[in-house]
């Protein structure tokens, strides 16, 4: 059965157009800096010849995976919540009796 409704803008809709901004800055604030002070401390231990830096270069590679890890589960958290105010969003609006976003997304 297909249904023949009119798209219809919700108040949900304008509210999506303010997780650019905060995934923008997420991304400028955090992650860049991040990875800029990672390329800063390689540089540092690359020219340094010790044996010590080639062991602090062995941490890094372990810090920088691991944090880029972590960096893309935040992305990640930020995006699926963000799915998740707009379903609900949604569904309040239009008056959904069974919501997806509590039902299924908690799953």
């Amino acid at each position: 059965m297909i249904l023949r409704q009119r798209w219809r803008n919700l108040q949900a809709d304008f509210y999506v157009s303010f997780h650019r901004n905060l995934i923008t800055d997420f991304y400028e604030q955090t992650i860049v800096p991040v990875f800029a002070e990672w390329q800063r401390q390689r540089a540092k231990y690359e020219a340094d010849n010790s044996a010590l830096a080639d062991f602090l270069l062995v941490d890094l590679d372990a810090l920088e995976i691991e944090s880029a890890r972590a960096l893309c589960l935040s992305l990640q958290l930020l995006w699926e919540r963000q799915l998740r105010q707009y379903l609900e969003k949604c569904e309040l609006e239009l008056k959904i009796k069974n919501p997806v976003s509590t039902s299924v997304l908690t799953q």
